[in-house]
């Protein structure tokens, strides 16, 4: 049986391959992200990891340079999508190997200050094997979308509620809207249009709605949303102008937004 072989290479380079282990494992939906996100980020360092045995890619990860800020320095994340292995490589050490060469060759070329990924469960065992710790916890919020909750947030907190303007998530002028939303004090990505119409390795972001508090074209707050669950509305992200923002208002009028769209519930996850 002919050996493991870990390289990088452009994802295009061996796309139809890429693309079959996913079918095989189970993945169907990679072929729009891949055509969503990897042909549009390659030619911007997106690089991927395989492994081969002949000429059949057994093994896959990603990783994506993306900028981010905290409005005082700037570094360079490394984000990482779309671990993926055969069923015949999935003991443990196969993916391992090819996690351990994908973190050398980064940090080897400089490519990226740090590697970032979220995971489920099944992958931690991988991640912490080659090196990489827990840095946040993700914590859920849910609000009810009834009239008489959001009457009572709105009394609790007293902030005036600014007037949303909506636009699609691709719409041309959101870029030039994002540009002043450094959100001072919150280390993120910078904020483009081509980040979330790309994000990887979600799918619900090309499909949500901007939500732009005060003036559409210099807006105080922008908060992406999406309604990818029946009756459930989601904030993606939030993004702020002020170097102490008062979000409060922002977020109820949200919900008056979400309600009149007749969602029942909306849910935002912070970081801890």
């Amino acid at each position: 049986m002919a050996d493991l072989v870990i390289e990088r290479c452009l994802p295009s380079a061996h796309e139809a391959q890429i693309q079959s282990l996913f079918l095989r494992g189970g993945r169907p939906e990679f072929g729009v992200v891949y055509e969503r996100a990897y042909k549009a980020r390659e030619p911007h360092g997106l690089r991927s990891w395989i492994g081969r045995i002949a000429e059949d890619v057994v093994l896959h990860i990603s990783v994506a340079p993306e900028q981010f800020s905290d409005g005082q320095r700037t570094l360079t994340a490394g984000l990482l999508g779309d671990l993926m292995a055969d069923e015949q490589q999935r003991d443990f050490w196969s993916p391992v190997k090819l996690v351990r060469r994908m973190a050398s060759d980064v940090k080897k070329d400089r490519a990226a200050d740090f590697l970032l990924t979220s995971y489920v469960p099944a992958g931690g065992t991988i991640l912490r094997a080659t090196g990489f710790k827990k840095s946040i916890a993700l914590k859920r919020h849910v609000m009810p979308l009834i009239p008489g909750y959001g009457l009572l947030r709105r009394w609790l907190h007293r902030e005036r509620e600014p007037v949303l303007t909506s636009r699609p998530s691709d719409d041309v002028n959101t870029g030039a809207a994002l540009r002043g939303l450094s959100s001072p004090g919150c280390f993120r990505p910078v904020p483009r249009a081509d980040y979330y119409a790309t994000r990887m390795p979600r799918i619900d972001y090309p499909a949500g709605t901007w939500l732009f508090a005060g003036s559409a074209d210099a807006p105080d707050a922008a908060l992406l949303v999406t309604s990818h669950s029946p009756g459930g509305l989601t904030i993606v992200d939030a993004l702020w102008r002020a170097s102490e923002p008062r979000l409060a208002g922002t977020l109820s009028a949200v919900a008056r937004w979400g309600r009149r769209k007749r969602n029942k519930r909306l849910t935002l996850t912070t970081t801890e």
